[in-house]
């Protein structure tokens, strides 16, 4: 979102289901002229000086607070028929000024030091979160067969990455991928060293073979009865399904839905995707797609 848009705002008017869902699409027009660029998360900073960080996803072009949004709600006490103006103030900051029924300010909590570090459990948030894949299997059938034929397309896309294996076989092309490679590993551990929820893969050859990816065994010796469906999502809010099994080794695997992941965001090798932990019964990760050119 550039710098244009600040001060741009958007009023939402509480009702029982954004309550009960525990998520809040923001509106339609809201999105199509002032979204696009905007960073995931956002940070809804309350007149107490209260900081509330909530994750957003996209799902068939309509923007929904989720992760984060239900515990905001919680702690501002919002209530059927409360209005929010929310003010865009840049750096990823919306300020939020909430009216109760009588159009007259509200009183808001105490002040509380958090900007969400340690938001709590997120059922219908999560619940959200979880269940797109299933609102996908609802669309038209039209946007089923363009599915198809993008699928009929995934092995043209395949050969970027033999084409990219081959390119700089000679000794200097050698020594200068993995020089850039050290630099970016390094900025990755830089980034992420202050969250112990997280692990990090590097793109290689295996990961481009096969519909596979194998979690560090010590990152995920907690998550190894989670067998079943995670979700991924990137920056600006996309979601993937993936499937996960533990193997004899003690390992959580994605088996299935890590190659279209792949192949959706154009991933080469050499570069390098760090994986954060948001929820930890659904395993939502937020992916960080740090890339090498």
């Amino acid at each position: 979102m550039s710098s244009q848009c600040q001060g741009v705002q958007f009023l939402k008017v509480i009702v029982e289901s954004i309550l009960q869902s525990g998520t809040m699409k923001v509106p339609t027009s809201f999105v199509s002229r002032h979204w696009q660029g905007m960073p995931n998360p956002v940070i809804l900073s309350l007149p107490n000086g209260s900081k509330s960080k909530v994750f957003w996803l996209n799902q068939d072009g309509g923007v929904w607070f989720c992760y984060g949004w239900k515990e905001f709600a919680k702690y501002s006490k919002l209530d059927v028929s409360h209005s929010i103006v929310f003010r865009y103030e840049g750096n990823s900051c919306f300020n939020v000024i909430i009216f109760g029924e009588s159009g007259l300010e509200i009183e808001y909590p105490l002040s509380r030091d958090a900007t969400n570090e340690e938001v709590g459990e997120i059922d219908e948030a999560s619940y959200f979160c979880a269940n797109l894949s299933e609102e996908r299997s609802k669309r038209p059938r039209e946007e089923a067969q363009e599915e198809e034929e993008e699928k009929s397309n995934r092995q043209k896309t395949c050969s970027d990455y033999s084409k990219h294996k081959n390119s700089g076989t000679s000794s200097n092309g050698q020594e200068d991928f993995r020089t850039k490679l050290r630099m970016l590993r390094e900025k990755v551990e830089e980034m992420f060293n202050y969250n112990p929820n997280h692990f990090t893969c590097v793109i290689k050859e295996k990961h481009t073979e096969r519909d596979l990816l194998v979690m560090p065994a010590e990152f995920a010796k907690p998550y190894l009865h989670k067998e079943g469906t995670a979700t991924l999502f990137v920056e600006h809010g996309r979601t993937w399904k993936v499937e996960t099994e533990a193997n004899s080794h003690k390992q959580l695997e994605v088996v299935f839905g890590w190659r279209e992941f792949l192949l959706d965001n154009k991933l080469k090798l050499g570069d390098i995707c760090a994986f954060e932990v948001l929820d930890r019964e659904l395993l939502l990760f937020k992916v960080t797609i740090c890339r090498l050119e």
